[in-house]
C-alpha cells in the first residue's frame, strides 16, 4: 500500500508484518468458532468465517486505499505507548471480551446441540443482518479517517468506533 506523511513529517507505510498480523487476527476468531463447534462441515460456521474475514480485512484494505498510511498510523507503537494507562488495559480487554467468548459459546452450543435448529429463513435473516452490520462498520472505517484516532486533540484516546 502507498506511503503517507504523518503530521510529524514522517513517512508511514504498512509493513508486511502488520498485514500478516491483521490476517491472523481475522482468521483466528472464526477459526475458534469452527474448532469449538467440532464440525468442519457446519455451513453456518463457514459462512460466518467468510463474512468476518471479508468484512474485517476488506474494510482495512478499503480504508487504506481511501486514506493511505492509515493502518500504519493506527498501529504505531509510539501512539500505543503514549496512551493513558487505563486505555492500555481496557482496549485489549474489550477486543478479547467481545469476540472470543461469543464464538466460543456459539461453537460449543453447536457441538453440544444447546439450541434448537432454527428455520432457514430466520438463519438467512440473521446472516443478512450480520453482513449489513459488518458492511456498515467497514464503510465507517473507510470513510471516516478519524474512526480510531489516538490522542489528536485531548492528549488521550479518542475512539468513534469499535
Amino acid at each position: 500500500m502507498p506511503d503517507k506523511i504523518s503530521s510529524e513529517g514522517v513517512v508511514q507505510s504498512v509493513t508486511n508484518r502488520q498485514w500478516i498480523r491483521l490476517v491472523v487476527v481475522y482468521v483466528l476468531v472464526p477459526l475458534i468458532l469452527l474448532v469449538c463447534g467440532g464440525d468442519f462441515s457446519w455451513w453456518q460456521g463457514w459462512l460466518y468465517f467468510l463474512l468476518f474475514v471479508v468484512a474485517g480485512i476488506g474494510g482495512r484494505v478499503w480504508g487504506e486505499q481511501r486514506h493511505p498510511g492509515l493502518m500504519a498510523e493506527r498501529q504505531n507503537i509510539e501512539s500505543i505507548q503514549n496512551a493513558k494507562n487505563w486505555d492500555k488495559i481496557l482496549a485489549p480487554l474489550m477486543a478479547v471480551s467481545i469476540s472470543f467468548p461469543m464464538v466460543i459459546v456459539a461453537g460449543l452450543d453447536h457441538r453440544y446441540n444447546g439450541s434448537p435448529e432454527f428455520p432457514m429463513w430466520l438463519t438467512m435473516i440473521g446472516f443478512i443482518l450480520i453482513a449489513l452490520g459488518y458492511g456498515f462498520g467497514a464503510w465507517s472505517l473507510a470513510e471516516n479517517r478519524f474512526f480510531f484516532q489516538r490522542g489528536a486533540h485531548s492528549g488521550g484516546s479518542k475512539s468513534c468506533g469499535v
